[in-house]
């Protein structure tokens, strides 16, 4: 009985010693992939128009791109060859694009009933020095980078762009429709062309 005891003790210690080693070499690899995330790529997205805060993680594995692998529990995986800045940025741009195609459009479309306002159709870009542009044809081009802005300036994006599909100058007839629809559009106005500091360099490619 004592010998099968001292078998069963060896056994654990050695499944212990096995697995400490484990977490040694885990926590390792762990702090040598820290190390080698370059400075210009997020840890973290605010998404400030959906109060959402996503933590960013960066796996290196075989794949030889680099893709999004996964984003649940507020966590977005970064995965493949991790070590090309360039087109980490860009999946991340990707990602951040479908998800305001997926979430901030819906808002657009709600404010045009809202405000009577139809237009054509809406497309995602990423535009460098606006935030939004209107067609002769109606249809609406809208930044993905509006989801790292407060919601109310989204909101005064979307009421400019609206009024735009009436008038397509920024004439004083303009500007009084875009009154009409938002009192406050002044303040937001001057808010909105200073909101492009407050974006984060990995954003721009």
């Amino acid at each position: 009985m004592w010998e099968e005891q001292k078998k069963e003790l060896a056994l654990l210690i050695g499944k212990y010693s096995r697995l400490q080693k484990s977490i040694k070499c885990l926590r390792i690899h762990q702090k040598q992939s820290s190390k080698k995330i370059h400075p210009i790529l997020p840890k973290s997205i605010e998404i400030k128009v959906l109060n959402e805060y996503w933590k960013v993680m960066y796996l290196k594995n075989s794949f030889p791109g680099v893709e999004i692998c996964s984003s649940n529990d507020s966590t977005v995986m970064v995965c493949g060859n991790v070590g090309k800045v360039k087109k980490c940025r860009e999946a991340i741009r990707a990602w951040l694009m479908e998800k305001a195609k997926d979430q901030i459009t819906p808002l657009l479309h709600n404010l045009s009933i809202e405000l009577n306002l139809p237009f054509g159709k809406v497309l995602v870009k990423g535009q460098k020095t606006i935030w939004g542009s209107c067609s002769r044809h109606k249809t609406l081009s809208i930044n993905f980078k509006l989801l790292l802005i407060r919601k109310e300036l989204v909101r005064y994006v979307f009421i400019h762009e609206l009024c735009h599909t009436v008038y397509l100058d920024h004439s004083s007839k303009f500007w009084s429709l875009v009154e009409q629809k938002e009192p406050n559009y002044k303040e937001l106005d001057k808010e909105l062309r200073s909101a492009w500091r407050s974006l984060p360099p990995w954003v721009h490619i």
